[in-house]
This record gives C-alpha cells, structure tokens and sequence, in this order.
C-alpha cells in the first residue's frame, strides 16, 4: 500500500445554497502554510492570481498576501482565478474562514447561482487538485 504524501489537502465536503457553494477543506499537517516555493510556483502557474482583490486582513492584491496565507485561501483564489477564465464578464467573489484550527479545517465559500452551480463546484475540485499537485 503507498505511503501517505506528508502534506495533504483534502475536500471533506460540499453544501450548495442558493448564493453559494460551501466547501469543507482539511489541511495536514494542519499549521501548514503557502511557502515562498509555493507561492512562485502558483503564480508560475497561475500568474493572475498576483492581481486578484483581497480583502483578508485589508484590501489589498493577493499576491502581497500569498506567502503565509492557508492552502485553503490559496484553494479559494484558485477556483476564482479558473472561473474568471472560463467567464471573464462573470463577477467572482469568495471567502474562507476558520473551522477547526487544531484540525487544520477551514470553509471555502464561492458564490453561485443554479445556473453556475455545477461550473463553480468543477472549479473547486480542479483548485483543490492542483495545489495538492505542486505540494507534490
């Protein structure tokens, strides 16, 4: 059997409102954060990301709040960054907050509608794949 890669971001659940779609994300080990290496290969990646608004602990660009910052936050930014290239004309807006801190869980929350609802939920699960890839 393949041993457990020693970080891991796994999606633990789903919940769709009518405005949103709810995301459970569990991080291990649960006080890990986005690196240096990580952040340049994201914006490697992903390079506008580095433009995206944010207003975690101020208004600002994500990219001056990359380093440091969960995965799950990471995840969120992600997810907006597929949607915005998919749509470009469609507004995007998301949040993620603290579950469990011991735990190392956190809600990732992306607006939707029932017309993007299945689109939205696609993005998440490809962000979410992707930042494990470049955890590697």
């Amino acid at each position: 059997m393949p041993a457990s890669p020693p970080f891991a971001l796994v999606l633990e659940n789903l919940e769709v409102t009518d405005a949103s779609l709810r995301a459970s994300l569990r991080v291990t080990p649960p006080s890990l954060r986005v690196s240096e290496q990580l952040a340049a290969t994201a914006l490697a990646c992903r390079p506008a990301l580095a433009h995206h608004i944010c207003k975690q602990q101020g208004i600002g660009c994500f990219a001056d709040k990359l380093v440091g910052t969960t995965l799950p936050h990471l995840v969120e930014h992600i997810a907006i960054d597929l949607l915005v290239e998919e749509t470009p004309s469609r507004p995007q807006a998301g949040n993620t907050t603290w579950i469990d801190h011991a735990q190392g869980r956190m809600m990732v929350r992306l607006s939707s509608s029932p017309h993007t609802v299945q689109s939205v939920r696609t993005a998440l699960i490809r962000a979410v794949d992707l930042v494990n890839t470049l955890l590697g």
